[in-house]
């Protein structure tokens, strides 16, 4: 079984998101399972309510004294799963034609884990402009975020998750000790997801601050 999981908070985005994972998802000649972790305490109630009962929802509870709960969600989420594969992408990202099977068919070949692309909607900021060429150009990656993730359940375990200490940077740091443990990172450039929405300027520089500070202590 494939398990696809996304983490949500207020992302309305998400809605969307599900339409195309759902439709992806059953061309496939495979069982599977979509688990939304969302932490918007009711506020997406009528998206959850939209596409239950084919997607699974779980309420998640904010963590007293914890503001960013990223990597607590993503391990919750895979609890919750049953497919010996896992992927991951975010609410409020479009996957394109092809995305699912491109990304998980490494995996059916040998390989344990996969990233794909991410790319932004035309007049965005241009944030994966290095990693866009740097997977065309390498065959393995040394560290990807989970915007774009699949792997088999037995790398998760092997590393104990994602850790919780993290608020922001627990994507990389997951993917650095998957490398440190001997998987190797396979890049699927053709496994491509869209990022449609990243909010105001304010909203992005506050996000480019949080995850610089995330990027020195990493």
């Amino acid at each position: 079984m494939i398990s696809i999981i996304v983490i949500s908070k207020d992302e309305p985005g998400i809605d969307g998101s599900l339409v195309d994972i759902a439709a992806q998802a059953g061309a496939l000649d495979e069982p599977f399972e979509i688990i939304v972790v969302d932490a918007s305490e009711g506020r997406l109630d009528l998206i959850r309510r939209r596409h239950e009962p084919a997607v699974r929802w779980e309420q998640f509870r904010p963590l007293s004294g914890v503001s960013v709960s990223i990597p607590h969600q993503r391990n919750t989420g895979v609890c919750m799963s049953s497919g010996n594969i896992i992927v991951f992408t975010d609410a409020g990202c479009r996957p394109e034609p092809g995305w699912l099977r491109h990304l998980v068919c490494p995996l059916y070949q040998g390989e344990r884990v996969t990233t794909g692309l991410t790319v932004t909607a035309p007049g965005d900021p241009r944030l994966y402009d290095q990693a866009i060429e740097l997977a065309h150009s390498s065959r393995y990656l040394t560290e990807c975020p989970t915007i774009n993730l699949a792997f088999h359940r037995e790398a998760f375990d092997a590393i104990g998750g994602f850790d919780e200490r993290f608020a922001y940077g627990s994507d990389v740091d997951f993917s650095w000790r998957l490398v440190d443990a001997g998987y190797r990172i396979r890049s699927v450039p053709e496994a491509v997801v869209r990022r449609q929405d990243w909010g105001t300027w304010r909203r992005q520089l506050r996000r480019s601050y949080a995850y610089g500070r995330a990027r020195a202590r990493l």
